[in-house]
C-alpha cells in the first residue's frame, strides 16, 4: 500500500499485488479500493492486480469541485505512467464503469479489455434522485446507521437484504470506514456522474467488453446493460441472478469467475 505524485499534482492512494498482466480495478461513487477486495485475492493469482482511490475517496487528495469522468479517467492515465503500465485491461463498477468506457475511447493504446460492472452510458433520473437525496442526508448529517439503511435497498438485492449476517457484515464495514468521503468530495464527484452522457459514442469501442448486470439491480437497471451490449461491437452481456448494485459483496466468487475467463 502506497502514495504516488502524479504527473497531474494530485497525491493518490494505490495498492498493487500479483503478478502477470496488468489489471486495474476502478470502484464508484463514494466507494474507496476497498470495495474490490472480496475478489482481490481470486484475481491476483493470475494477474498483477492494481487497486486505487479515485480522486475524493480514500486516502487519495481531494481538490475543489466539480470533478468529471474525463478528469477521473485522466487520472487513471496518470496512475498507469507512474507505475510504467504501458497497457492494462481494466474493470470498473458503477461510475467506475464510466471511467472505463471514457478511457476506450480517449485512451484506447492504454486498454486491453474492459470490464464493467453494473454500470450505465448515462444516468436515468431516478438514479439523479438518488444521488441527490444521499447529498441532502449527508448534509444533514443524519445517523450513519440510519443512512446506510435508507441506501441499502437500493444496493442489494432481496437475497441478501434477508441474509441478516451478511448484512450486519456490510454495515459494520461501511459504518467503521476510516476515511470516510466528505460531503464536498461526494458533490464532486456526483456532478462527474451527472454529466456522463456517451450514448452517442461507446458504438465507437474497439475493445472486446464484458458488461454485467445484476438482474434485481434498481441503480444501474437492466436495460441499461442491455443498451451498451447492443451499442458496442465486441461486447458480452452476463447477468448475475438474484443480484442487486453490489456484486463485490452480493457473489464476489461468480464475478471472480465471469471477469477471469472473459480476460483467459
Amino acid at each position: 500500500m502506497s502514495k504516488i505524485k502524479l504527473k497531474t499534482g494530485l497525491e493518490m492512494f494505490y495498492l498493487q499485488e500479483g503478478s502477470g498482466k496488468d489489471l486495474v480495478l476502478i470502484s464508484g461513487l463514494s466507494a474507496n479500493h476497498q470495495r474490490w477486495m472480496p475478489i482481490l485475492d481470486d484475481l491476483k493469482q493470475q494477474y498483477r492486480v492494481t487497486l486505487f482511490d479515485n480522486r475524493g475517496t480514500g486516502e487519495t487528495e481531494s481538490s475543489a469541485g466539480p470533478y468529471s469522468v474525463a478528469m477521473l479517467s485522466n487520472d487513471v492515465i496518470a496512475l498507469m505512467d507512474a507505475l510504467s503500465i504501458k497497457a492494462a485491461s481494466v474493470a470498473g463498477h458503477s461510475m467506475g464503469g464510466f471511467i472505463v468506457l471514457q478511457l476506450c475511447l480517449a485512451h484506447p493504446d492504454r486498454i486491453n479489455k474492459a470490464v464493467i460492472c453494473a454500470s450505465t452510458a448515462k444516468l436515468e433520473y431516478p438514479q439523479m434522485m438518488h444521488i441527490n437525496t444521499m447529498s441532502k442526508y449527508m448534509a444533514m448529517q443524519i445517523d450513519p446507521k440510519l443512512f446506510f439503511e435508507t441506501v441499502f435497498p437500493w444496493l442489494f438485492a432481496e437475497p441478501f437484504l434477508r441474509d441478516q449476517k451478511r448484512v450486519a457484515q456490510a454495515m459494520d464495514e461501511m459504518l467503521n470506514n476510516p476515511h470516510p468521503q466528505s460531503i464536498e468530495a461526494f458533490k464532486a464527484q456526483s456532478a462527474a456522474c451527472e454529466s456522463f452522457d456517451l450514448r452517442d459514442k461507446i458504438s465507437q469501442i474497439q475493445k472486446e467488453t464484458l458488461i454485467i448486470a445484476g438482474r434485481e439491480d434498481l441503480l444501474t437497471r437492466l436495460h441499461c446493460s442491455e443498451f451498451m451490449h447492443q451499442k458496442i461491437p465486441d461486447s458480452k452481456l452476463e447477468i448475475l441472478e438474484n443480484c442487486g448494485h453490489m456484486f463485490q459483496l452480493e457473489h464476489p466468487k461468480k464475478l471472480a469467475k465471469l471477469i477471469l475467463d472473459f480476460l483467459s
